[in-house]
């Protein structure tokens, strides 16, 4: 983070992010009836359906992103090149409900993470408490303490 260029440090970022999500699941209405394709078979999903997308699950798909899916692999070479499917997946949703804030989401963590780790004497001084939250099925650190010497 502190030596590489910028597109070396946000492809890190969004790899990192493909691996543990902010969200973990995402939750949509269908607005007219979907049919998808399994194996040898049809499924077709009614209007009005809620589906939830495992973002975990889209996002370490052997398939789509290639050997070693949970694997941290910035380089990664996607297996099926969709042009409908961005290189970093799902972390930041996709289609009319994309996060507009994406760039400015690892912009931040960019600047956050090259600032504080260029800092002297940065040690942890209380490790964080780790649980995990149902709402948006990802995980949450509290009363992470760091301090400088």
């Amino acid at each position: 983070m502190l030596t590489a260029d910028q597109e070396t440090r946000y492809t890190f970022l969004h790899e990192l992010l493909r691996l543990e999500p902010v969200v973990g699941s995402l939750y949509r209405r269908t607005t007219a009836d979907l049919t998808l394709d399994h194996q040898t078979s049809k499924v077709i999903i009614a209007a009005g359906s809620l589906i939830e997308l495992h973002l975990y699950a889209i996002n370490g798909e052997e398939s789509i992103v290639g050997q070693q899916p949970l694997h941290r692999c910035p380089n990664r070479k996607m297996a099926a090149r969709n042009p409908k499917v961005s290189q970093y997946v799902m972390s930041f949703g996709d289609g009319a409900h994309r996060c507009s804030g994406a760039y400015i989401a690892i912009q931040e963590s960019d600047i956050f993470l090259r600032r504080i780790l260029r800092l002297e004497g940065l040690r942890i001084e209380q490790p964080p408490t780790v649980t995990y939250n149902q709402t948006v099925k990802g995980y949450e650190l509290r009363n992470f303490i760091i301090a400088v010497d």
